[in-house]
């Protein structure tokens, strides 16, 4: 199924558009009363996304045990001649801050995480077809439902926030699939891709080791990478955007991807993450630089199908025979 509406290319147009309050998050219909934050406007989203602010924000700075674990993840990787760049260091990263955010003492399993990536199909919801996440939708929820909070982390503040009256019974079940999968998915996605890219030019990788480009290169590169290449909207009455009418109750497709250099967007619905994500690449990257900076070669690489992600579900590196570690 392909989406039916108006897509938005242009910066002028994004930039607008997603600062446009008659352009709703909510995609209306079954959605119209949902607990996820994606969906919401107004109020209800200023009222939970500020105790997602505060979730996010136990890991600024990241913790010494999440550079610790990511520092030996990469460690694993030396001597290694083949390197699948998603299932060796994209997701063991991604999975690593996705565990320190909602903060569990039960494990966050493979099929677990692999529930976690399923849950994007929820995201199906504009163009009709939202079915295929329902299952994984369900037993992520049922997961930390059950789980047991590790005291002043993420899914226990969650909880007292849920105690206190500042979130729904509704938002609290929400939630936490919400952020498992954005620090899960998205991290994947990028680290994958990006580690990608210093592996094939290794003076890109000479840069992170040097420490010559790299706040501003890990920037530049979510914005080309950009792993959320759409963000969605309805309209909830006719208006203009930059030139392109759209009807009211019209869904629209807003292009922060390249070369709209919007990977986190803006307005209200800009990602309340940035910081962490940022932190968490610079230093992912800049850890598994030295080791890209050697000679490898590219093997296979394969894109994931997704009409508002972009990723790869596998990219195998082989290292030159006359290069060392």
């Amino acid at each position: 199924m392909e989406f039916q509406g108006t897509t938005l290319a242009t910066k002028e147009a994004c930039v607008h558009a997603l600062r446009q309050p008659e352009l709703s998050s909510n995609p209306g219909g079954a959605m119209a009363g949902s607990a996820n934050l994606l969906f919401m406007d107004n109020e209800s989203h200023i009222r939970l996304r500020a105790v997602v602010r505060d979730v996010i924000g136990q890991l600024e700075p990241l913790p010494h045990q999440v550079t610790t674990d990511i520092r030996a993840i990469v460690q694993k990787l030396h001597g290694r001649n083949d390197i699948d760049l998603v299932a060796d260091f994209g997701r063991p990263v991604a999975a690593i801050v996705a565990a320190a955010v909602l903060a569990v003492e039960q494990e966050l399993t493979a099929e677990l995480l692999d529930q976690i990536s399923g849950t994007a199909a929820n995201l199906g919801v504009w163009i009709g077809d939202s079915a295929p996440a329902g299952s994984a939708m369900h037993k992520v929820v049922r997961f930390f439902l059950k789980a047991t909070a590790i005291h002043d982390g993420g899914l226990d503040r969650l909880r007292r926030a849920r105690k206190a009256g500042e979130i729904t019974e509704d938002e609290l079940l929400v939630t936490p699939v919400m952020l498992v999968h954005a620090a899960y998915e998205n991290s994947t996605n990028f680290l994958a891709a990006a580690a990608l890219q210093l592996s094939q030019s290794p003076s890109l990788a000479e840069q992170f080791v040097s420490g010559s480009r790299q706040a501003g290169a890990v920037r530049e590169m979510v914005n080309q990478i950009c792993p959320t290449r759409h963000v969605m909207r309805r309209a909830t009455k006719p208006l203009d955007v930059a030139g392109t009418h759209i009807q009211e109750g019209e869904c629209v497709a807003i292009s922060i991807g390249p070369p709209n250099a919007l990977a986190f967007g803006t307005g209200s619905h800009s990602c309340p993450g940035i910081k962490v994500a940022l932190t968490e690449a610079e230093f992912a990257l800049r850890e598994i630089a030295p080791l890209l900076a050697a000679s490898w070669r590219t093997v296979s690489v394969e894109e994931k199908n997704h009409f508002v992600f972009h990723g790869l579900s596998h990219a195998l590196i082989r290292r030159d025979s006359s290069s060392g570690d």
